[in-house]
Formats: structure tokens, sequence, C-alpha cells
């Protein structure tokens, strides 16, 4: 599981800086593309809340607008949902196990002014108690653009495999536009 870890760390300030420097040296190109970079929080409902209170982590998001309304999304990350302290009846206190999440998804979002749904499909690499494997995960947002470069979005997230988990997610998020990738 750290080793999965180490790599996505690494996969996300590889791709991160490299966004970075393009974006700085393409200031005067005009593309189709924007990457952003967020903070991830989430909030377990159902019988996962009874696993954990919350999740953090970071996540990492390309977009290609096909138009100014519609764009079509790729993003990944890392989550980790902490354990919670828990007793059954009068027994003694126990930490539930950590769960990590490590999703791969694919999206449309459709923006109106400032706003934008955005459903999305794709794959969870899981690690943690229960959890170490696979699952296909799905997600709907709704989110605000604001000012030119934040975004804020709240989402309904769920892993099925034998089961399904769910969270609310808020995420914040910085974005780098008009981003030319040679």
């Amino acid at each position: 599981m750290k080793s999965i870890v180490c790599l996505v760390k690494s996969l996300l300030i590889l791709v991160l800086t490299y966004c970075c420097s393009s974006a700085c040296l393409a200031q005067e190109a005009r593309s189709n593309t924007e990457i952003s970079v967020g903070i991830d929080g989430g909030f377990p409902v159902g019988s996962f809340h009874k696993q954990s209170n919350i999740g953090i982590g970071g996540s990492l998001k390309y977009g290609y607008n096909i138009n100014p309304t519609a764009a079509v999304t790729l993003q990944s990350g890392y989550i980790s949902f902490l354990g919670k302290n828990t007793r059954q009846g009068e027994g003694p206190v126990y930490k539930t196990f950590q769960t990590a999440q490590i999703p791969v998804k694919a999206g449309l979002r459709l923006t109106k002014g400032r706003y934008y749904i955005e459903p999305q499909a794709g794959v969870s690499f899981l690690a943690g108690g229960p959890y170490h494997n696979t699952a296909f995960t799905y997600a709907a947002g709704i989110g605000k653009k604001l000012l030119d470069h934040f975004d804020v979005c709240v989402r309904y997230e769920a892993w099925s495999n034998n089961g399904t988990s769910s969270f609310i997610g808020l995420r914040l998020a910085y974005t780098f536009r008009n981003i030319v990738i040679r």
C-alpha cells in the first residue's frame, strides 16, 4: 500500500510540475485545455459512516473544453478516510480501520454561467481494512467557479464491489487555464 501511495504522490507532483511550467511558458498561447489541483474532503454516509467520520486528500483534474458550456474531464487523486473510535454495547473502545481510495474517473462537465454539474464514472483502487481491491466508482457533483481560477464542488461519490460505500465530497481547486500540452 505504501508503495502505491508513494507512486501516486510522485506522479501527481510530476504532473503538477509539468503543468505549472507549461502554464508559465505558454502565457500567450490559447487552447481548450485546463488542469486543476484540488484539496478534497470526504464525509462518509450510510454504513461507511460507521467506519470513518472524515476523509482528506488531494486531486488533479484535466479538462478539455468542447465548447463554452461542455468539457470532458479526467480526474485522479488520493483520499484517506481515517478510522474512528467506537464500541459495541458496554465493550471496550476500539479503532476502526483506515481506508485509502485512489479514484480514476472520467466525466462530462456542463456549465451555465459560473455554475456546473459533473457526472463521473471510473474505477477506484482501495486499500485498508477489508478493502484491497478495485471497485466501480461513480460520482455526481455540483460546483461553482469562483473568480477566474478557483472552483468549489460538492459531490456524492460511491464505489461498488460486494456492497457500496459512499461519501459526500468537497473539493476546493485552483485551475490553470489555456494549457498548451506539447
